[in-house]
């Protein structure tokens, strides 16, 4: 029985050591039991963002499904299981908007609106990009989402991303989703 106990520890141990070593985008993050590695996309010919190798672009027609609404992301990554989703939207540069925060607010007011059962969470900005974003949980048929939704600029285009996991999922994916928004770079600024 103490042999047990001793490896449990060791194994928590290898775990916490994991968790602490891997914390970048560029070593890889810690996630579930795996060491994700990250490259950049490009996004619209707009803009670069660091994602995981593990996420690929969702079909369109596994889109329609999942998001069934028109307003669905026009750009969707997911994982292969489909739980961890991440989608972005030119919303455009005809908006005479100098405060992302604003918009955030006002997004979030209007998703609270269409559902008073969701929980929400916390608004908070992303400096590099001066972008500002918003949390919170909604409910499928089987299960609770964590939701993030980040408002920022590229230039003069505003652009919606939206990230969702598992609810039991969100304490892994918060930093790292927040990492990967801060990674977003203007094509025409990177560094060649």
């Amino acid at each position: 029985m103490e042999n047990v106990f001793n490896d449990e520890m060791i194994l928590k141990k290898r775990e916490e050591i994991k968790k602490q070593k891997y914390v970048t985008l560029e070593s890889g993050c810690y996630v579930r039991g795996k060491v994700l590695k990250f490259t950049p996309k490009d996004m619209f010919h707009i803009f670069s963002i660091y994602m995981p190798d593990n996420m690929c672009k969702m079909p369109e027609e596994l889109a329609r499904i999942k998001y069934p609404s028109e307003y669905r992301p026009d750009s969707i990554y997911t994982t292969l299981d489909l739980s961890v989703n991440i989608g972005f939207n030119v919303l455009g540069n005809e908006f005479q908007i100098e405060d992302v925060h604003k918009v955030a607010e006002r997004m979030r007011a209007a998703v609270q609106r269409s559902n008073s059962s969701f929980q929400f969470y916390e608004i908070g900005s992303i400096n590099k990009n001066s972008g500002c974003y918003f949390d919170f949980r909604s409910h499928a048929i089987d299960a609770d989402i964590y939701n993030i939704i980040f408002i920022f600029f590229i230039g003069n285009d505003l652009i919606q991303s939206n990230f969702n996991c598992l609810y039991q999922q969100s304490h892994d994916w918060k930093k790292i989703v927040k990492l990967m928004w801060e990674s977003i770079e203007k094509l025409d600024d990177r560094k060649v």
